[in-house]
């Protein structure tokens, strides 16, 4: 088990990740079939400074899957958009999708995960991002408006009580 789990290790440091950029026309744009979109957004209250992300994972078809809110604690605009993308990619790799769009509004954030990925960086938290976009599956990064992000733009300004935890909206019955 010891020699699967390095050969894992040193095969998701080899593999770039790969970002790319799509600029849709202020809509949602659906995944191609068989892969889920994962939209992350991030939020800042101006007066209490307290900051929050959101996430929505959908089907190909545009069919809820999952959709996240989470409370992160006074962070600034660009380290919540951070959060939002390790969140994300986190939650569809625990839901074992293996094809995904992960789709965020800040290019800022966009360019420095990529800078990450080839540089190495000091912030532990964009080493997680890496690591994550790393793994045994099909992620991409890529930018899109924040028109075509407004139902995870709604996820992540809910308050949640300012408690810590993951709270999860799973998809209708």
């Amino acid at each position: 088990m010891e020699n699967s789990c390095l050969a894992l290790m040193i095969r998701a440091v080899q593999r770039p990740p790969q970002l790319r950029c799509n600029v849709g026309r202020g809509r949602w744009i659906r995944p191609t079939p068989s892969w889920t979109k994962v939209n992350t957004d991030g939020a800042r209250n101006q007066t209490t400074r307290f900051t929050t992300c959101g996430r929505v994972l959908r089907s190909h078809e545009g069919e809820w899957k999952m959709g996240f809110t989470k409370f992160i604690g006074i962070f600034s605009v660009l380290e919540v958009e951070f959060w939002g993308v390790y969140m994300g990619l986190l939650r569809a790799w625990e839901l074992q999708k293996t094809q995904i769009i992960l789709e965020i509004d800040s290019l800022e954030a966009l360019k420095a995960i990529e800078a990450a990925g080839e540089d190495g960086n000091m912030i532990t938290l964009m080493n997680y991002i890496v690591a994550m976009l790393r793994r045994d599956w099909t992620a991409h990064l890529q930018y899109g408006s924040l028109n075509g992000n407004k139902v995870t733009n709604l996820m992540a300004e809910i308050e949640n009580d300012n408690t810590h935890d993951c709270v999860k909206f799973p998809a209708p019955r």
